[in-house]
């Protein structure tokens, strides 16, 4: 059996805002993460990595744009 077409990306987000203690984290951030791809988050301490986790989780709320998670 044939794979079916894929519905597109299995995460994406577009124009990300998340402030944190007046600091700005992200700000218009967007991309996309596409289905059955090895994706990796990495960066120094401080660069957010761990914010995009939980925003991605649904654990903290971004201040503005979307993230859609199918």
């Amino acid at each position: 059996m044939a794979p079916s077409a894929s519905a597109g990306p299995i995460i994406r987000i577009e124009s990300l805002v998340k402030r944190l203690g007046g600091r700005a984290v992200y700000e218009g951030v967007s991309f996309d993460v596409p289905e059955r791809k090895i994706t990796v988050v990495m960066g120094l301490s401080g660069e957010g990595k761990s914010t995009l986790l939980r925003i991605l989780a649904g654990t903290l709320m971004p201040d503005g744009g979307s993230v859609i998670v199918r």
